[in-house]
């Protein structure tokens, strides 16, 4: 029972420390945040560590925009189109609208290259 509880309450008491200094915390937070309950075995009541990942899975499909060009993985993996992308969809999209973050900067353009 005492181990369980210091459990839950050290990765807590972190994160509400961590919390206290920003108003507004950054989108990396709540990656760290799962990442700390995660690693120290535990979940809130009634889900399980599964859940947190498909829950974190989601998170980061839905809604992350990993400081790129504005959208997230589901912008282009529409659910009506069963999460692919296809040039269907692609011919739909501007001209002037890159489809990757390294069309519009000259620093990532490489990225893909093998070395």
């Amino acid at each position: 029972m005492h181990r369980r509880y210091l459990q839950w309450c050290v990765p807590a008491l972190l994160l509400v420390l961590l919390a206290l200094t920003w108003s507004a915390p950054p989108t990396w937070w709540w990656h760290l945040a799962g990442t700390i309950a995660l690693a120290a075995g535990t979940s809130p009541p009634g889900s399980t560590p599964d859940a947190l990942l498909v829950e974190r899975g989601k998170r980061l499909f839905f809604q992350e925009t990993f400081e790129g060009n504005g959208r997230t993985c589901a912008t282009c993996h529409r659910a009506e189109r069963h999460f692919t992308i296809d040039p269907a969809f692609i011919a739909t999209l501007p001209a002037t609208d890159p489809l990757f973050v390294a069309e519009t900067q000259a620093a990532l353009a490489k990225l893909e290259d093998r070395a």
